[in-house]
Formats: C-alpha cells, structure tokens, sequence
C-alpha cells in the first residue's frame, strides 16, 4: 500500500580501531591529537573545549562552562 507501518528499522556497523584510538561516530582517532564534539573530529588545541558540539576558545580557563552555545569562566569555588 506504499504506506510506512511505523515498523523500527535498525542499522548495526562494526568498527574495530588500532590500540590507544577511540570511536568518534563512525570514525578512529588519537585521542592525544584529536577531541570528538558530538560525532565530529577536531584537532586537538589548547585552551579548546566542547560546546553544544561546537569546539570553542577560551584562553586562560581550565574549567569552563558551556552556557547556550558559549563559553563562559567558571565561578570560583
């Protein structure tokens, strides 16, 4: 009848990464030279964190807060 009979469709892939690598979606990487933001490989840089998925500078920060998409210092303890 060419109508969708709301049945559950699943897609199951197998991917086997050297030693030291880990899974970025369906990606290997180096976790020393590379840092995965929501399925997406970026090279590693200093003072970058993930954000919503994005991979965001803030100097002079070790602990930042991601707050709407942006990178802001975090409070003192």
């Amino acid at each position: 009848s060419g109508t969708d009979s709301g049945a559950l469709r699943f897609e199951c892939s197998y991917l086997q990464c050297p030693v030291g690598h880990s899974v970025c979606g369906t990606s290997c990487f180096h976790p020393d030279k590379q840092v995965c933001c929501s399925g997406q490989l970026h090279a590693a840089k200093l003072h970058h964190h993930c954000c919503d998925g994005s991979y965001l500078s803030l100097s002079n920060h070790s602990n930042p807060v991601c707050c709407n998409g942006k990178l802001v210092p975090s409070l003192p303890e």
